[in-house]
């Protein structure tokens, strides 16, 4: 028989450098920095025959009166306390309930698994069908375990089910992936070293129905924008042609990049600046060259970061840079230094926090093994006031 499903994208537990809540400060709408793209992939996966409804609670109230025969909750670290009580709370109504995402599929699956029907582990393209079909008849399974696919099976995501009218942004993948080695990033154990690339021409698909919904800012949602030179030159010149056919007023883009994109490369800079990329985050991490080797950034090594960043900055592309601190080879001084090099890189949006070890990352292993973690404490990435491990020093 056909069901109904209601996917939730929870509330964060706490503010972060990236939710809203000065927008409801101020007395204005709730409001997301951008759509949510896991709750609109996800349904653009269900079979017809399925009622879906979709939730983003940094925009509006989940509803626990709904009559959905199963709720779907994804999430990250960041959202996992939230995420557990929608799920309680759900399971005494007698729904059935399913949890996905990162934190629950690949990092803590152990630790989700207790508060959950169903289990969805991995990237869910490749399972979504045998899923889907369980949960209609009635008989899911307790875990499914998803692979790396390629892109070019991800659908176009159901936005026109999001309430676009709460987003700043709309949101695009291009790519998953990231080739480098940092020790602290758990982008690797989620989703790869090697990156899969989405095709063009589905990129393009999907900023053409942003686009019809009213969108003028896109986040290119990827772990690493220019990781493979020669892939991110053919997107960003598509991009390019695709922005100059728009009229009803060009889009701006922001995305992820390693400071190496700076490298020598005035063709890769010239190009961003002509797709329209306007922004980028940088993960520039610390200016104490021994931190950077501990960790493994080795292409921050041996580069003058601030001059760097400023050649963003010389093609109208705003770097907000990612700093931390804590790490095993910083001393106190580290504080002093930090304030100096933001000072003279001169970035618009700095954020600052403690290094943490991401469960399933080479830190938490090494911080395991060197008996310096500390018992419940915080491993959500960008917050200055929380760590779950001490520093060497």
């Amino acid at each position: 028989m056909a069901k109904s499903i209601y996917i939730i994208n929870p509330a964060g537990d706490f503010p972060t450098y990236f939710t809203n809540e000065v927008h409801t400060a101020l007395g204005l709408p709730p409001a997301a920095t951008m759509g949510d793209l896991a709750i609109t992939m996800v349904a653009a996966m269900l079979p017809e025959d399925f009622e879906v409804r979709l939730c983003d609670e940094s925009v509006e109230p989940v509803d626990f009166d709904c009559d959905a025969d199963v709720v779907a909750i994804t999430g990250k670290v960041s959202q996992w306390g939230r995420a557990r009580a929608i799920a309680q709370k759900f399971r005494r109504r007698g729904k059935t309930v399913v949890i996905g995402g990162p934190f629950a599929t690949t990092l803590c699956p152990e630790a989700v698994a207790p508060y959950a029907d169903v289990l969805v582990c991995g990237e869910i393209e490749e399972t979504a069908e045998e899923i889907f079909s369980d949960l209609r008849s009635g008989h899911p399974k307790e875990r499914y375990t998803g692979t790396r696919p390629e892109l070019s099976l991800s659908p176009i995501p159901r936005w026109d089910l999001y309430p676009n009218r709460a987003a700043f942004s709309g949101s695009v993948q291009t790519s998953q992936g990231c080739p480098f080695e940092c020790e602290y990033c758990d982008v690797i154990p989620y989703v790869g070293r090697s990156q899969r690339h989405k095709p063009v021409e589905n990129v393009l698909r999907e900023l053409d129905l942003l686009y019809q919904l009213g969108y003028r800012s896109v986040f290119l949602a990827d772990d690493n924008f220019t990781a493979y030179r020669g892939r991110a030159k053919e997107l960003l010149r598509a991009l390019h042609k695709w922005n100059l056919r728009q009229r009803a007023g060009k889009v701006t883009f922001a995305t992820q990049v390693s400071i190496d994109a700076a490298n020598d490369d005035e063709e890769m800079l010239e190009l961003l600046a002509q797709a329209g990329v306007a922004g980028v985050f940088i993960g520039i991490e610390t200016p104490n060259e021994e931190s950077l080797r501990e960790t493994k950034k080795r292409q921050n090594v041996g580069v003058d970061l601030v001059e760097k960043i400023h050649r963003f900055c010389d093609r109208g592309i705003f770097v907000q840079a990612g700093m931390i601190v804590g790490f095993d080879s910083d001393g106190p001084d580290i504080f002093e230094r930090q304030y100096e090099f933001s000072t003279r890189a001169a970035v618009p949006i700095t954020t600052l926090g403690a290094l943490v070890a991401p469960a399933a990352t080479p830190l938490y292993d090494r911080m395991k093994r060197e008996d310096q973690l500390i018992a419940n404490g915080s491993a959500v990435t960008a917050t200055p006031w929380s760590t779950n491990f001490i520093p060497a020093n």
